[in-house]
């Protein structure tokens, strides 16, 4: 009988080890890919604006002349939007995990841009303001004149006479253009020491701003205020291989849970052959610090195995981002074997330590 129930055990024991591995695999998709929150952190391990400048790089003298001076600039511009952006990718992450782990059957992604274009258009205009001592003389000569003299009606009513030069304060309108027109050619050369006077500064400002205002809002009016994504812009195919996914993980999330239910049966099971506390604290036991030492061992093991030592043909940026993410894996792989593992060596000290109590005869 004693034998019997030793064969039994070890077959239950060895399914348990087994059933504890495949729910370590488990474990871990459940904990990186099929969780919102991994993927929503390893965004934010993503230097945004490292990116771009690598593309900007590799792509230089993309951009028209006149705008040339941006590439220089990139950086700012996105370090300024990077939490905008990875909020907005945040709330899309969380938007398409809904669906796909089947929290909602719904499949709606919106972004707004409407706050990015204001902020923008900011950022933009400060770097311009940068950038006047170098621009400003082309402008003068082959946009801002002639903007004056074609737009002198719209413009007029915005000059301020503080900004004005002490020659144009008290010019009527007639007389104050072609005194402007005089300026600006005479400023044209030495700009970049003019550009720091306070007067010139302000006077500048208030023609170029309107002149940038209406660019930029001709620029703006082709991007929509949000970006929507949902079911109607996906063809049939590509939607029903997301219910075809949406499906399987269904299916594991159910297998997930089935799985905890068998450990604790097979748990309960060996309990129930051995009636005893000793024997099935030592069986479990060794079921679970086998599998932990070897996990523990492996996690190591792997963890001096980081990928990024065998790539050398990477771009900078992507080696945070692959070295992060196999680190936070291993994190969650060594967290699990190192909790299996104190599991069964609680359970050995217990089979040890736990005194049945005696039968009293009576």
């Amino acid at each position: 009988m004693n034998a019997l129930k030793g064969v039994a055990t070890g077959i239950l024991s060895f399914i348990l080890f087994l059933t504890v591995s495949l729910f370590g695999l488990a474990y871990l998709l459940h904990s990186t890919v099929l969780n919102p929150d991994f993927v929503a952190d390893q965004v934010d391990n993503v230097d945004v604006s490292a990116v771009i400048q690598d593309v900007i790089d590799e792509n230089a003298g993309m951009l028209p002349d006149e705008v040339a001076f941006l590439e220089d600039h990139v950086g700012e511009i996105v370090d300024a939007q990077e939490p905008w952006l990875k909020e907005q990718l945040h709330n899309a992450i969380y938007a398409g995990y809904d669906f796909i782990l089947s929290e909602t059957d719904e499949l709606e992604v919106t972004i707004s841009l409407a706050g990015l274009k204001a902020d923008l258009q900011d950022d933009l205009w400060t770097i311009l303001n940068d950038q006047l001592s170098e621009v400003l003389p082309q402008l003068l000569g082959q946009e801002l004149r002639p903007y004056l003299n074609q737009n002198w009606d719209e413009v007029y009513p915005l000059l301020e006479a503080r900004y004005l030069p002490a020659g144009g304060i008290g010019l009527s309108k007639d007389q104050l253009l072609p005194f402007l027109d005089n300026y600006l050619r005479g400023i044209e050369g030495n700009i970049s020491q003019e550009i720091n006077d306070p007067q010139v500064a302000g006077f500048i400002n208030d023609l170029l701003r309107p002149y940038y205002d209406d660019f930029y809002g001709e620029f703006a009016a082709e991007i929509p205020d949000e970006l929507a994504f949902s079911r109607a812009d996906l063809d049939a195919d590509t939607y029903d291989a997301l219910l075809t996914a949406r499906k399987a993980i269904g299916y594991f999330q159910t297998g997930y849970w089935v799985a905890i239910v068998v450990m604790i049966v097979l748990a309960g099971a060996i309990f129930a052959i051995n009636r005893d506390i000793r024997h099935t604290c030592r069986a479990l036991g060794i079921s679970l610090c086998v599998y932990g030492v070897l996990e523990l061992a492996g996690v190591i093991v792997a963890k001096a195995m980081n990928p990024t030592k065998f790539i050398t043909d990477m771009p900078a940026w992507l080696n945070p981002i692959i070295d992060g993410l196999y680190s936070d894996v291993m994190g969650i792989l060594l967290t699990y074997s190192i909790i299996i593992l104190a599991i069964g060596i609680v359970l050995l000290v217990v089979s040890f330590v736990y005194k049945p109590r005696e039968k009293v005869e009576i």
